[in-house]
């Protein structure tokens, strides 16, 4: 199976593995909804990275790939994200991207610049170090570009006492959160102005991040916790809508090394030279990526539905629900209630594409049936 390569996890599940074979998806997703229900709708979601050997094979033949433009090989699969974003941008105009902790990276904020009108709230690692500003210019020398560094996590001991404390609404509940903002430089070479909030919930420390100097603290701390709703969302595509049961390989690809460093495996991919091989190898790779869109099509369409018609899906009772935790249903909600009422739905609308089409291909074997029988 092309793509596949191995992948590092962090997790404090001891039955997880450190390293597994797997596809590296690089998901994008916009928030939609009300405070009390708010959807991630995929955007896309990409393979990006493990293909680098046959992204060099569309590159020399011109081929345009299915899911949009190829990727520079060079890129991190960080950079792709901000490119991906950056298409999103040009549809809704300006944005705030969040992200986790592990994009706050020198070659992010590069690409960032590339990209107006898109800001990034992100997570800081808990040894992160920044710069504070430079002192006034003396007159000698070139100036200078970063005043002394500094160990972020240590303000939650030095500045304990400058902590402010507020009430927020975090992940569907009244929580009591400490903060301290400060603006500093981080990069190295870079040396780019960001915000850090230093939050503490219920012991649990961290270090928020954004690019935008504009938003508050509390703003930063509301919109990071938005994040998680993307996890959500790719939970749905697994569990609702098998988006990740796809099956698909060819005996043109090369067997993967699993003992081998994932450079050795492409470096494999590479002697491959017959063009038939590779025309099989490289549709293998959009079958892929096809399944996969098509499944966050179909989530999405589920989530705008149980936007618009919610109270009247939740009224038809076509399920058991102990309690109704939301006005708005779930994704498995909607699911189930058009499994059991699709075939009502088209019979009430005859004038629907997808009804049309369904009585032709019925028509069709009929006909077939016919003449068989007869």
């Amino acid at each position: 199976m092309p793509g596949v390569k191995k992948l590092h996890q962090e997790s404090d599940n001891s039955s997880k593995g450190e390293y597994i074979h797997g596809h590296l998806f690089g998901g994008l997703g916009i928030l939609v909804g009300k405070e009390t229900k708010i959807y991630s709708i995929l955007l896309s979601l990409r393979i990006h990275d493990g293909l680098s050997a046959i992204q060099k094979w569309w590159k020399e033949a011109g081929t345009k790939w299915l899911s949009g433009d190829i990727y520079d090989n060079e890129e991190s699969h960080v950079v792709k994200t901000i490119r991906d974003a950056a298409e999103a941008v040009k549809r809704f105009g300006e944005s705030i991207l969040l992200l986790d902790r592990l994009y706050l990276t020198v070659p992010m904020l590069e690409a960032l610049k590339a990209v107006p009108g898109l800001s990034v709230v992100t997570k800081a690692k808990s040894n992160a170090t920044a710069y504070y500003y430079p002192g006034p210019y003396k007159g000698r020398g070139a100036r200078a570009k970063k005043g002394p560094s500094i160990k972020i996590a240590s303000f939650f001991a030095t500045h304990a006492a400058c902590f402010e404390s507020t009430t927020l609404n975090l992940y569907g509940k009244d929580e009591t959160v400490r903060y301290f903002c400060l603006d500093l430089l981080w990069g190295k070479k870079l040396y780019q102005p960001l915000r850090f909030v230093l939050t503490e919930i219920d012991g649990i420390k961290s270090i928020l991040v954004s690019t935008d100097l504009t938003l508050s603290p509390e703003q930063i701390i509301k919109l990071y916790c938005k994040r998680f709703k993307i996890e959500c969302s790719f939970r749905e595509l697994k569990q609702v809508v098998a988006g990740f049961a796809f099956h698909f390989w060819s005996k043109a690809m090369v067997k993967l090394e699993k003992f081998k460093k994932n450079e050795k495996n492409q470096e494999n991919i590479e002697k491959i030279t017959d063009k038939h091989q590779r025309e099989l190898i490289e549709s293998t790779v959009n079958a892929i990526e096809g399944y996969v869109q098509i499944g966050v099509i179909a989530l999405g369409m589920l989530q705008i539905i149980g936007l618009q018609f919610g109270r009247e899906i939740n009224e038809s009772h076509t399920r058991f629900m102990r309690t109704k935790s939301n006005v708005t249903p779930s994704e498995r909600t909607v699911a189930d209630y058009l499994r059991k009422n699709i075939i009502m739905l088209f019979n009430f609308f005859p004038n629907l594409a997808i009804t049309s089409i369904i009585k032709k291909q019925q028509k069709l074997y009929s006909e077939k049936s016919d003449d068989l029988a007869a």
